[in-house]
Formats: structure tokens, sequence, C-alpha cells
């Protein structure tokens, strides 16, 4: 795939993104008409292909409704539902991988039945007080993605009310760790497939890529609440008997927090030796990806000598040049066993504080090598 035809895929997934967003947030309420597609198109500065390839995913994803001649619509809701049959989603709704949890959640939610109230972590100043007004509003149920930015007390307050909290994803937060049911996904054994896979390959060399936290949480003696893929990547290239060296990406903003930026400098110095990586672990595909686009262009005699491995099996990975192989986080078990927790609770069966831990899936592409 072509960097044109990435570039599309991104605009096209901007668009979405900010329309969901403004859907969630009440800009556009049940039932109310979307501006045309090409007031969309010029609103964006796209074309009206990419917005009518947008909203065609929107459409797939429940969000909104498509009336000849009439136009575009909001999804109304069903007016039969009381509060007991709410579930408030307390997670990332942005990005690749955490849109897809999110978006597959409210589909199976919905589809059960349920009203869906959303939380975007991400609007961090509304967050909060939406949280408290969705506890004192007598929401029964809560699906909270660990994020260390959640307001710990008031959760342990909604745990001690008596309603439902389950974890999903991670869980980055000491706290009611051993008081609520959690569905996580066992990066830590998603890096260590990735590991013994490379290995297995005959890489003994390897660099990872990573944000300055992901970077930082690889060290030995990283909290086990902080343990993901980095860490178990590199305490299984260890086990093996291979080196790995790492390198920090840079955000530019938290606009392009999925867009890293890596230091062409850094790139040169670890690949321009004799003992350089003859592979790459990008702790997100967005790293491998960038990664790979680097190396095409400023350094094409190395193409195909260095092999690309990803994680989050998202666009970036799909859009290499060729493809890389990536690692999947199984998001569909996530969702399967969430929906199976609040079945349960619906049945009136007190939910345990266990911890089922989903394991990720390799996806492996073919790779180019001499």
């Amino acid at each position: 795939m072509g960097l044109l035809k990435t570039i599309r895929i991104t605009h096209q997934r901007h668009i979405q993104e900010e329309l969901r967003r403004q859907i969630l947030r009440g800009t556009y309420m049940p039932g109310s008409r979307l501006p045309p597609v090409k007031e969309l198109a010029t609103h964006f500065g796209i074309c009206v292909a990419t917005v009518q390839k947008a909203l065609d995913t929107l459409e797939k994803q429940s969000y909104i409704v498509r009336r000849h001649g009439s136009g575009t619509y909001v999804r109304e809701r069903p007016q039969d539902l009381t509060m007991a049959d709410t579930v408030c989603l307390c997670m990332i709704t942005g990005g690749h991988v955490h849109s897809d949890l999110y978006r597959q959640l409210n589909l199976h939610l919905q589809d059960k039945g349920r009203i869906v109230f959303t939380l975007d972590l991400d609007d961090k100043e509304a967050y909060v007080r939406r949280l408290r007004q969705a506890y004192v509003s007598g929401v029964p149920a809560f699906i909270v993605y660990g994020s260390p930015y959640n307001p710990v007390r008031m959760l342990e307050e909604i745990v001690e009310a008596g309603r439902t909290v389950i974890g999903i994803l991670d869980w980055r937060l000491e706290a009611l760790s051993g008081r609520i049911p959690r569905v996580l996904v066992d990066h830590e054994a998603g890096g260590r497939a990735a590991a013994r896979h490379l290995f297995s390959r005959g890489h003994r060399r390897v660099l990872l890529l990573g944000t300055e936290n992901m970077i930082e949480e690889m060290q030995p003696k990283t909290p086990i609440w902080l343990r993901t893929q980095g860490y178990g990547f590199a305490r299984e290239w260890e086990k093996l008997g291979g080196t790995w060296t790492s390198m920090t990406s840079r955000i530019g903003s938290r606009e392009q927090r999925y867009h890293p930026i890596l230091e062409p400098a850094q790139i040169h110095a670890a690949i321009s030796s004799d003992s350089r990586a003859t592979a790459v672990f990008g702790l997100r595909d967005a790293e491998a990806w960038t990664f790979q686009n680097f190396i095409a262009d400023q350094l094409p005699e190395l193409r195909g000598k260095i092999e690309i491995f990803g994680y989050g099996d998202t666009d970036w990975s799909l859009a290499g040049h060729p493809p890389f192989s990536t690692v999947n986080w199984n998001i569909g078990s996530v969702v399967s066993s969430v929906c199976r927790l609040l079945d349960s609770q619906s049945a009136g069966t007190a939910l345990q504080p266990a911890t089922e831990l989903v394991k990720p899936k390799l996806v492996l592409r073919p790779a180019r090598l001499p």
C-alpha cells in the first residue's frame, strides 16, 4: 500500500473519529441530521469520496442511518429502555485498537437491549464530572479502562455502593485490583510470543521502538500492574539469549499521539554499526510503520534486510510496504467476556473479583529477507 493511500486512510479515520466524538458528546443528538457531504468535505478540507467512505463505516457501526432523498441522521435510541438497562463505558474511544473495542462493545450491548452511556477518557475536563453524574443518576454498571487518569476514590465509592464495575484491557491502577472483575489483555504474553517468533527466525539482535513510558516500563523492576508487551518481550528475549537496544519515539502533540516521530540521527546510530539489529519490534504498529518508511525513503539499501514486527494489528501494519507481522489484541474475546459478565449481573449473579487474561494472537505476514 503506497503513502498516498495511507494518507487517505488516515484522513478517513480522522473524520470517522471526529464525527463519532460529536455524536457521543451530543453535538449531534439522536435523530438529528448531519451536514451534507459536500459541506463536511469543505469543513475537513478533503474530497467528497473520503467523507462518503467515513460515513459508510459509521453506518456499518450503527452510529448513523441514511435516508434516500432526505440525508444522514444520527441513529435513534430505543424508547422503552430504563436506567436499569444502562451501561456506562468509561474508556478511550479514539485511536485504532481502542476505537475498535468501543465499536464492538457498543454494538454488542445495543443488540442485548442496553442503553450505552459513554465517557471518553480523552475528554479529561468533562470525564470526572460526567462520571459523578452517571453514579448519582443510578447507572448500575460501569465498564472501565484502567487508565491512571481515572479518579480512584470515585471508583471506590461506586464499588462500595454496590454498583457493578468491570475493568477492561489494561489496569494501570493498583487500587481495586482485587475488588472487581477484570477482563485484561495479557500484553506480557503478547510480547513473549513476538520474541519467540523473531528468535525462531534467526534474529539475535533486535531494536525496540516505543514511547518514553513504554521504554521505561520494559525495565526489570517495573511493578506488575505496569508490565506490558515491552516488558514481556525484553525478559523473554534475554531468556532466549538475544540482545536488544531501544529507541524512544516522540509525540508532537496530543492529537498526533498515534503519529510518532523517530529522530533520523537515532535511527542512523542504531543501524550503522556492524552489530546492528536485524529485526525491529515496534511496541505499537505506528512506530514500526514509521521506521519502515524511514528506511524506504532514506536507506533503501537496507530494505528487506531488517525484519519489521509491530503490535496492535492496526491499519498501520496493513499500510506497511510490505505489510508487516504484528500482534492482535484479541478484542473480540474481551468483548465476549465482558458481555458474559453483564449477562450474569443482569440475572442476579454476584460477580467475583477475578481477573481473566485474554491472550493476544500473532498475525504473521510474509517477511522479505535475503
